[in-house]
């Protein structure tokens, strides 16, 4: 008998007929390649065996699709620089409208507008400096948050991925151990 791969399939899938069966295990049993074969055969199904079922995706989409792309609030909200460019630009505007607001009433009251800009300058400076400072420290508090969250759930993930793979070696150890005793009992009563 050739070794014809169709044939070996169709027998390890069981989908061969009763009468050619025996003539498949006859050269199995004769042919190395044709063994090899019907291992690698073998560890495919246990390894995708292993694999956990998944339903299906209900819409198949492209990356390219407009589905996928952000819209522009979620992009500023979820970039960190951005967002504190934006608190920075609207704490900016805030101080803008204050200084309009208060302005004219300091003017009122009679205290001069130089001094009045000179000494309202330097809290403006420092109260921004300090609410700059601030967000950006929660910023990178979440950001720290996120990257830990992220290296956490990889290492879960690598980790169960290791326990897959030890366990596909352990069968496949137990399955060459067995192959193993079959041989030398073939050759102990030879």
């Amino acid at each position: 008998m050739s070794c014809p791969p169709e044939r070996l399939k169709d027998y390890f899938f069981g989908e061969l007929p009763v009468t050619d069966r025996s003539a498949v295990e006859h050269h199995v049993a004769t042919c190395a390649g044709c063994r090899e074969e019907l291992a690698a055969l073998g560890n495919t199904r246990a390894a995708l065996m292993a694999l956990p079922d998944e339903e299906p995706p209900r819409r198949i989409a492209f990356v390219s699709d407009k589905v996928f792309e952000p819209r522009w609030w979620q992009r500023i909200w979820t970039s960190g620089a951005q967002l504190g460019f934006a608190s920075a630009a609207m704490l900016a505007a805030a101080i803008l409208v204050h200084a309009w607001v208060v302005r004219p009433e300091a003017v009122t009251k009679g205290v001069p507008a130089v001094q009045q800009t000179a000494g309202t300058q330097a809290e403006i400076d420092s109260r921004v400096r300090a609410q700059v400072a601030e967000a950006l420290a929660d910023n990178e508090a979440k950001q720290l948050g996120r990257v830990l969250e992220l290296v956490d759930a990889k290492l879960r993930e690598n980790d169960q991925r290791d326990r897959q793979t030890l366990v596909l070696i352990q069968e496949y150890l137990e399955r060459i151990d067995k192959r193993n005793a079959v041989v030398a009992k073939r050759v102990l009563y030879e």
